[in-house]
């Protein structure tokens, strides 16, 4: 049966928390918000990624599908075909298609990013990580064993904020 699409509210607070558990990949967890096979949406699905404090991130990685993102919340070093820059509240990054990305929060507070992607369901997205050790990174036809699906979900993260804070080097955790 075909879902027909409607006008939709969704909230974080309504969904699971999600989450890889391959360090690989990196420590980000997220609420996915709208995907066809959870919404009666389609074109396109979105979610809030939440990254915690100090060097915690997305690792590098490529998908054939653009990416949007907003961030919400924090300050974050982006990396997007080897330039970094530096994101805060309020800026809105597009990301190509196929281009090596990733993200850490250099913040002592939580970074928070909404995300967009031209399809209808997230899981349709394919996340391809490098295996650093040999160079070689994953194909949606030959993925490397971290990339395995399906997505599951990871328990909710505590944390406490610290006073006054450290540095981070702009090239740590990239690897």
């Amino acid at each position: 049966m075909i879902q027909r699409m409607q006008g939709t509210v969704a909230s974080a607070k309504d969904r699971a928390r999600e989450g890889w558990d391959a360090p690989a990949r990196g420590d980000a967890t997220w609420f996915t918000l709208f995907s066809s096979d959870i919404t009666p949406t389609g074109g396109m699905s979105a979610g809030i990624m939440e990254l915690m404090l100090n060097g915690r991130g997305l690792k590098l990685h490529r998908h054939a599908q653009p990416e949007i993102y907003y961030v919400a919340e924090g300050t974050g070093a982006l990396m997007i075909d080897g330039v970094e820059t530096i994101v805060t509240t309020g800026s809105a990054v597009f990301i190509p298609g196929e281009a090596e990305h990733g993200i850490r929060n250099v913040a002592e507070t939580v970074l928070k990013i909404f995300y967009v992607f031209p399809t209808d369901q997230f899981s349709e997205v394919i996340h391809r990580f490098p295996d650093f050790a040999t160079g070689k990174v994953g194909t949606e036809t030959d993925p490397l064993p971290a990339l395995s699906l399906p997505f599951r979900p990871v328990p909710v993260h505590q944390t406490t904020t610290r006073q006054g804070g450290t540095a981070c080097n702009a090239h740590d955790s990239w690897h």
